[in-house]
């Protein structure tokens, strides 16, 4: 959407038939409550959407319309639940990072080359001013 180049990677993938995503996560207590605590806190209703909409734009196959969280604990007996990912969380998570890609994607296209701004482009977090870090960090970090 914003014309930037965007990469996910998830744990398990499947298109033969319903087409889903899958991510593996490990936590201290895979019950529901525990994990949407940390569902909560880890921002995976972001990740969610992120992958199901980047496995989309991709466009060489049918877009999954489904996300799973397979929660598998850290210690033994190993207990593990799957979640699904709810429509709600799914359009919770595509808002929160979709406001930061927008402002990413503005910072590059006006060429934003470290100066220091006093206006925030968008209410996403990200703004021209620390984008020569964000850009440092992230993306060329990507590529070394």
């Amino acid at each position: 959407m914003t014309g930037e180049l965007v990469k996910c990677r998830p744990d398990q993938d499947h298109d033969d038939g319903p087409c889903w995503l899958a991510d593996l996560k490990s936590t201290e207590n895979a019950s529901r409550d525990d994990f949407m605590w940390s569902a909560y806190r880890y921002g995976y209703h972001r990740q969610a959407a992120f992958y199901l909409d980047v496995c989309a734009w991709e466009g060489s196959r049918r877009p999954p319309d489904k996300f799973f969280f397979i929660a598998f604990e850290k210690e033994p007996p190993y207990g593990y639940i799957i979640y699904e990912a709810s429509l709600p969380s799914l359009s919770r998570g595509r808002d929160a990072y979709r406001a930061p890609l927008d402002t990413y994607a503005a910072c590059r296209k006006s060429g934003v080359d470290g100066r220091v701004f006093d206006q925030v482009i968008s209410s996403g977090g990200l703004n021209c001013a620390n984008y020569q870090n964000f850009h440092r960090d992230v993306v060329e970090g990507e590529r070394r």
